[in-house]
């Protein structure tokens, strides 16, 4: 029975032990340093000082040791109000990381003074502080949980390979927890990247279909594709097109590699002579992303060809009495491109 109880409790431990992982902060800054009433660097403490180094992640202390905020530029009235400036946190991470997600803990449960509204911009090693939102222009805003007790995550709706991370609070909590004082103020507990893998890198992103807006005339078309991995380049290769159609279409362009968190564009041209009505084609590739190793874009569209154009409305004039006839003419194109 001893040995039972003790196996029991190395299962619970084991259990109780699990915990995100999180990546390391270089530094931290805030552009109110120099009238902050608790000192910016709190906020990045950590696991196992800062916060709990175990699941859920709660946080740990409070107070003038364990959190940031403010002074009260507006004594007791609003922080925002009278044209004060946002208040602006920059993260140094050390190296170029790969970002999912940003978590935060509240300032305090007793007033509030804790940040809630709050954008994010991100700049590479290679651009500095001074290249925010640059090569990356994925700029998302979230509002930070009021509670200075749990964890809050808000994940990203895709990966981002930064070092710097820009954060500006737009709004604390004030009139944002009924009764409760404070607002003149804006404060935070703690700030965290939680490290997590995408399932997969290189991860390719492009619609399975594109419509293309035919006019009857030699055209040309950008489809975007995307790499949404967080550390390893997307190449695509051996592009064609099947279908139909497919000898109408020609590859103008692509991509070189597409690093992670970016975009690139394939361009092709669609000759439309001898065609009239659907329209019906393939765009197939080959990508080193190991789920989607060759993909296949349905292009669709419709021409009108012979296509009349003539107005709608025609204005015969003022035409006096017993004048006689009267003679005029309509304009009438074809917009077509070969009929």
């Amino acid at each position: 029975m001893k040995l039972f109880r003790t196996s029991s409790l190395l299962v619970f431990l084991s259990l109780g032990l699990s915990a995100a992982d999180f990546h390391p902060i270089s530094s931290i800054s805030s552009s109110t340093s120099g009238s902050d009433l608790y000192l910016v660097n709190n906020l990045i403490q950590g696991p196992g000082s800062g916060f709990e180094a175990t699941e859920p992640h709660n946080s740990i202390g409070g107070g003038s040791t364990s959190t940031w905020v403010t002074n009260a530029p507006n004594g007791g009235g609003d922080y925002f109000a009278n044209g004060v400036a946002d208040p602006v946190l920059i993260i140094d991470l050390g190296a170029d990381r790969g970002l999912s997600e940003i978590s935060t803990w509240g300032y305090a449960n007793s007033n509030t003074n804790g940040g809630r509204e709050f954008s994010l911009r991100f700049a590479t090693s290679t651009e500095g502080t001074g290249g925010f939102g640059n090569s990356i222009t994925y700029s998302p805003s979230f509002q930070a949980a009021f509670s200075a007790t749990t964890r809050d995550s808000n994940s990203f709706s895709q990966n981002v390979t930064a070092r710097y991370v820009e954060l500006i609070f737009t709004d604390n909590w004030r009139n944002g927890q009924g009764g409760t004082p404070g607002g003149d103020r804006v404060g935070l507990g703690e700030i965290a990247f939680e490290y997590t893998v995408p399932p997969t890198d290189p991860l390719l992103k492009v619609d399975n279909s594109f419509n293309l807006d035919l006019d009857g005339s030699i055209q040309t078309f950008n489809l975007e594709v995307s790499n949404l991995g967080a550390t390893q380049n997307l190449t695509l290769s051996k592009l064609s097109f099947g279908g139909p159609n497919s000898s109408s279409f020609l590859v103008l362009s692509l991509p070189g590699n597409i690093i992670p968190s970016s975009s690139g564009v394939i361009q092709f041209s669609f000759n439309p002579t001898g065609i009239t009505g659907a329209v019906n084609a393939s765009l197939d590739f080959e990508t080193n992303d190991a789920t989607q190793p060759s993909p296949s874009v349905a292009l669709s569209g419709f021409i009108h060809d012979p296509r009349i154009s003539a107005p709608s409305f025609f204005d015969l004039g003022n035409f006096e009495i017993g004048a006689g006839p009267e003679t005029d003419s309509v304009t009438i194109n074809n917009l077509g491109g070969g009929q």
